[in-house]
């Protein structure tokens, strides 16, 4: 988006802008788009809490190919969602 009149200005965001240098910064989408955009979705789980609290294993999605089954890497609970990310 633009921003100050130039196109591609805005750097709120991963949409619109990119940096010319390697690994500076690295941006990632927040987990509300990610779970929009069917990301992660095999890793993923809708939490229902109408039957009590839960036990949910949160991995990091930059480890995605090695979560185990049963564990998730994205979780939406309710309106909320959140996502894990560490630093490798």
């Amino acid at each position: 988006s633009s921003h100050s009149g130039l196109d591609y200005g805005d750097q709120s965001g991963a949409m619109g802008y990119g940096y010319t240098q390697h690994n500076f910064p690295q941006m990632c989408f927040n987990a509300a788009k990610s779970w929009q955009l069917g990301w992660y979705s095999e890793k993923s789980l809708d939490v229902d809490l109408t039957n009590g609290p839960h036990g949910i294993y949160l991995d990091s999605f930059v480890d995605y190919e090695n979560v185990p089954v049963g564990e998730y890497v994205l979780l939406k609970i309710g309106t909320m969602h959140t996502i894990y990310n560490k630093q490798k």
